[in-house]
């Protein structure tokens, strides 16, 4: 192949054979190229779909978690509060 002569062609040959242009070597890596970029490009868009997934998972059970978390919360404050009202109305009046 070192001493082989290379032949010329024209673009609208190559254009109109496409299939015989795609077996050359010099094509083939070409494209070969192109599909690992394509490949890597899906993965990593998989991967961010998955983290962004994961990340909206996360932040709706945290949010789940507050809410329940502040509304046991308040309930019980509530609570204590009146019992403390209850507690200091008797203490005042006791007959009550």
């Amino acid at each position: 192949m070192a001493g082989d002569k290379l032949v010329r062609v024209n673009q609208d040959t190559r254009l109109n054979n496409r299939v015989l242009d795609l077996r050359t070597p010099a094509n083939q890596a070409i494209f070969h190229l192109k599909c690992s970029v394509i490949d890597v490009s899906l993965s990593l868009s998989q991967v961010l779909f998955f983290f962004k997934f994961f990340l909206i998972c996360i932040l709706l059970y945290c949010y789940a978690f507050l809410y329940v978390l502040f509304h046991n919360f308040s309930r019980f404050l509530s609570n204590k509060i009146f019992s403390l009202c209850r507690f200091k109305r008797n203490i005042e009046d006791p007959s009550k």
